[in-house]
């Protein structure tokens, strides 16, 4: 839906792009969520302070050690990689119809057509590949995780280019044609009630 003035569409959007980015959003959430629940403890602000600065520490020190890590083994680096593919996929399969929900044109059902069709448009492209439900299912890894193990897969594949090219243009016609075909609907039933009151109109003269 469409937003009144510039600071809710603002924070919309910011809060949209936030889900791009991975790490550094989830910490703050999570740290958000969990600050909240210390603050309803009966205990000195020192001690919430502390217990919070733990809870960051619990999550970063896992992290690095698993970025070290990272860098040792190349395929384990790679999977880190196809991870925040995934993420960045199934974002991206979104991010289009959210952002056209910013306009009074776009409905509701056009938003979630889009983001349907997108997800649809992973799966379709995976079936179509390797002819298979379960390699479409697979498809929203792009073919990294799985049992079809094709020669290319995740970052080095090249299907990989071409989801994220077509994409974001599935997902914009997808929103634009079920929002149309919405609009149109809701002028022609404005046109069917108009029609019996013209008549008693007419009838009356």
């Amino acid at each position: 839906r469409s937003q009144a003035g510039w600071e809710p569409t603002l924070a919309y959007a910011l809060a949209t792009c936030m889900v791009a980015s991975s790490v550094d959003s989830l910490q703050t959430g999570l740290l958000s969520v969990v600050s909240r629940a210390i603050m309803d403890l009966d205990i000195s602000p020192a001690k919430r302070m502390g217990l919070g600065q733990l809870f960051v520490l619990s999550v970063n020190i896992p992290a690095i050690i698993l970025s070290s890590e990272a860098t040792k083994s190349p395929d384990l680096g790679f999977n880190i990689i196809n991870l925040f593919l995934i993420a960045d996929l199934l974002t991206l399969s979104i991010t289009v119809p959210v952002f056209l929900g910013l306009y009074p044109f776009v409905t509701q059902r056009g938003v979630l057509a889009g983001c349907a069709c997108g997800l649809l448009f992973i799966m379709s492209f995976g079936w179509l590949e390797f002819g298979t439900f379960v390699a479409a299912l697979e498809m929203f890894t792009l073919m990294a995780f799985g049992n079809t193990q094709p020669p290319e897969s995740g970052l080095t594949a090249s299907r990989t280019c071409i989801v994220f090219v077509l994409l974001p243009i599935v997902t914009c016609v997808g929103t634009l044609l079920v929002s149309w075909m919405e609009r149109v609907w809701e002028k022609l039933s404005v046109a069917q009630q108009q029609e019996p009151h013209d008549a008693s109109k007419l009838a009356v003269i």
